[in-house]
């Protein structure tokens, strides 16, 4: 009997055994298309803005967002399960003791032993302490590979905390920076409306000489009507980000208002570093997670498979046994015993079977989840430099104009000063750089949600 105990054991360990999951072979350029390779220098990527308010901002969101919070107790979670399964591979041994008080029936059991012996104590003192442990052999392998899961699934949370700590930096980015540019438009359109209001001032003063219409005057007033009114959508703007950023930085909306000293240009920021394709491998949070979901996936199908071979165990005991307490500590109260369990479920194979598929189907679906992530993954970092070209190409169409515009207020300017032009014109030149100014706010914003963009489709870097 030993020797085909240990004959199967021996079978077991060779049969057991899931061949390794290789993760597909996916064809990746050499180079990105549309964007630069870059190496990243593994500094957190806002900090390429230079931008101490953003810094501290960020800073603030990686401590205290709640989303990030409960990311945390998710990993907690998934590394107290693989501590569970990395204690079921060791023995387990237990301290057990019990003591009572027993009054035994005269009609039952070895009470009935007092009805022929008057001096048969029916009151017993019945007490137990000892040492028992159970150790499952594990010769198919089935507790390692489920520990195997449990490490692969610690992994894959990791990467899904460091993908969300991703996001919720780049969510906090792209509100800061639609503040600024606001303020920025808001600037620019201030400027506008002063000078509408000389120009009005004006206008009032020419129909008041017969020199301008009413209709002029109306249509001034329009003009003005009309500048004014994007200021409540300003407003509201900077309201709503303000309310994001205070969630996304864990503060009550109610009372928390950020602290912005500057105001930001960004044509002369840098694009994020990029590295050649495959670094998206080694980069990207989702990427790494769905890569540990294929590990998992494997080592679910090879704990599956064990099921279909017997479980061995040893189980033992040592202690003190007595019906009396007194006689607890005596040598004749010692007993020790040990057993050899086998368990092999012979006639639920079938169950088995389809045990192992659906373990199967579930590691097919994670090869295939890892291949989409990849190729997103690739397709997200070319749109976002495509995004960030043009970006970057409309903002410098208007800081062509804009610079164009300067230069011809500059020369209406020196005009209006040897008495050539009236001061509207003035007024109309300078009003054309406001408005462009306005646009150059607008394009600004453009450009740092493209940064943003690209940053969160390389996958960070992030320090930790």
């Amino acid at each position: 009997m030993k020797i085909l105990l240990v004959l199967s054991a021996l079978l077991v360990a060779g049969c057991a055994q899931n061949p390794p999951v290789k993760l597909p072979e996916l064809r990746l350029s050499s180079h990105w298309r549309a964007g630069p390779t870059v190496e990243a220098t593994g500094e957190s990527w806002w900090k390429a803005f230079a931008d101490e308010n953003l810094n501290r901002l960020e800073s603030l969101a990686l401590a205290e967002n709640l989303d990030l919070q409960q990311a945390v107790a998710r990993l907690e979670q998934a590394q107290a399960a693989a501590g569970i399964t990395d204690a079921a591979t060791a023995p387990a041994v237990n301290l057990e003791g019990s003591a009572g008080r027993v009054r035994q029936s005269l009609n039952a059991g070895f009470g009935t032993l007092a009805n022929f012996n008057p001096a048969y104590a029916r009151t017993v003192n019945p007490a137990q302490l000892g040492f028992n442990g159970t150790w499952d052999l594990d010769f198919a392998g089935g507790l390692r590979h489920q520990r195997e899961a449990a490490g692969a699934t610690v992994q894959a949370s990791a990467a899904e905390w460091q993908s969300l700590r991703l996001a919720i930096s780049a969510e906090v980015a792209d509100s800061y920076f639609v503040m600024q540019g606001v303020r920025l438009q808001k600037h620019a359109l201030e400027k506008q409306l002063e000078l509408l209001a000389t120009q009005l001032h004006i206008m009032e003063v020419r129909v008041q000489t017969g020199a301008a219409s009413e209709a002029e005057l109306d249509r001034l007033k329009a003009t003005v009507e009309e500048s004014t009114a994007p200021l409540a959508m300003l407003n509201a703007t900077v309201t709503s980000q303000k309310n994001k950023l205070a969630v996304l930085l864990g503060k009550n909306p109610t009372d928390w208002e950020p602290a912005l000293d500057n105001l930001i240009q960004l044509a002369i920021f840098p694009d994020p570093a990029g590295g050649v394709p495959v670094e998206i491998l080694r980069r990207r949070p989702d990427v790494l997670a769905a890569e540990q979901r294929v590990a998992v996936a494997a080592a679910s199908v090879a704990a599956s498979m064990a099921e279909y071979y017997p479980k061995i165990s040893l189980s033992a005991a040592i202690g003190q046994d007595s019906s009396n307490y007194s006689h607890l500590d005596s040598s004749r109260s010692s007993f020790a015993q040990s057993f050899l369990g086998l368990r092999w479920r012979l006639f639920d194979f079938g169950r088995i079977d389809a045990e192992v598929k659906v373990a199967q189907g579930k590691q097919k679906e994670a090869l295939l989840a890892y291949r989409s992530a990849v190729l997103r993954a690739a397709a997200d970092v070319e749109t976002s430099f495509a995004q960030l070209a043009a970006a970057r190409e409309r903002l410098k169409h208007l800081l062509e104009e804009g610079k164009r515009l300067q230069q011809v207020a500059q020369s209406v300017q020196n005009a209006y000063k040897t008495g050539a032009v009236s001061k509207d014109e003035v007024c109309n030149a300078e009003r054309n750089v406001a408005h462009a100014e306005f646009d150059q706010a607008a394009a600004n914003v453009e450009l740092a949600h493209a940064i943003v963009v690209a940053a969160r489709a390389l996958g960070g870097p992030i320090e930790n």
